[in-house]
């Protein structure tokens, strides 16, 4: 925290401790002022409660300015009027790490070439948002890819009003993009130069292959909201077996081999019984299918031999 590094940790530990309503008071003001810096030749001023100065020059057994005089690595800084001015670069330095990881996010995410995304604008939201820095350094890092840069008017309130709008009206959002391919974990046949040796075993004479990433839904897919997709039949490895289970996992990939994979999570399981009183005259068969809502995936397993559906419910990765 930039006031720890410039007054010390024990000093502003007292101020917390001692002058609550001061402190957050001071953090309101830093807060906002932080976001109005554009250009990094501009001064910024920061309210300085005299409680904290006070504090402060104790603790150095020193007048503020004296204090101040000794600083390095912080730029020039003044103390005025009950205020401390920091130079903009000092400033910029808190949006660095945040924007660095937006912007490689867009450049390797959004624009990559296995992408299927198509963007026309790029809108900003949020408090981070509504910073004049940001928006300009977003605009001009992105500006050789022609694409605009825009922002609301308020854009910190955009998202309270869309978290509003949304939990009244939940059909505002039609389709949401993945972010993680969707499968299951199933054995298959084993494939020569696909799928790995230290996953493969013999089952029945049979050369197999475990925890086979079958593939439901892919990475950056726009999927419907609240519509069950992606329909696919799994068999039991056992016409005797009367139960049998289903482990759902994401991946970070666009086509993932094994779910044992680096990128792969197990985020939950579907269990199926397929009863005592099913139809021994078919193959036990289960179809499973996802359903994507804007905060929530419902999986569902429907047996072959009773259509007995079986359905879990997992927060969206």
């Amino acid at each position: 925290m930039f006031l720890v590094e410039l007054i010390g940790a024990e000093t502003v530990r007292t101020f917390f401790e001692k002058h609550v309503i001061d402190y957050h008071d001071m953090q309101m003001d830093f807060e906002g002022r932080k976001r109005e810096t554009k250009g990094s030749d501009d001064q910024i001023p920061f309210k300085l409660p005299d409680s904290l100065r006070q504090l402060w020059e104790r603790a150095e057994d020193k007048e503020i300015d004296d204090i101040l005089e000794e600083k390095e690595g912080f730029g020039e800084i003044e103390y005025m009027t009950g205020r401390l001015f920091l130079e903009a670069k000092i400033i910029h330095r808190f949006f660095q790490e945040t924007i660095d990881g937006l912007l490689k996010y867009i450049n390797e995410e959004v624009f990559s070439e296995m992408s299927n995304i198509s963007v026309n604008s790029i809108i900003l939201l949020g408090e981070f948002a509504e910073s004049n820095y940001v928006m300009q350094y977003v605009s001009e890092s992105l500006r050789s890819l022609h694409i605009p840069v825009v922002r609301p008017q308020l854009p910190e309130l955009v998202v309270l009003n869309g978290a509003v709008l949304f939990g009244q009206t939940e059909k505002i959002v039609t389709s949401i993009i993945l972010r993680h391919s969707y499968g299951i974990a199933m054995t298959t046949e084993f494939v020569q130069n696909k799928h790995k040796e230290d996953e493969k075993y013999e089952l029945d004479n049979m050369i197999m292959a475990n925890n086979v990433f079958r593939k439901h839904a892919t990475i950056g897919q726009t999927v419907p909201i609240n519509e069950w997709t992606s329909s696919k039949e799994y068999y039991p490895e056992n016409e005797r077996d009367r139960k049998t289970t289903f482990f759902i996992f994401t991946s970070d990939s666009v086509d993932p081999v094994h779910t044992t994979e680096k990128g792969c999570k197990y985020i939950g399981q579907v269990g199926v019984d397929f009863g005592y009183n099913s139809d021994s005259t078919m193959r036990k068969a289960v179809k499973v299918e996802f359903k994507f809502g804007a905060t929530e995936l419902k999986v569902r397993a429907v047996t072959s031999t009773s259509s007995k559906q079986h359905v879990s419910y997992f927060n969206l990765q």
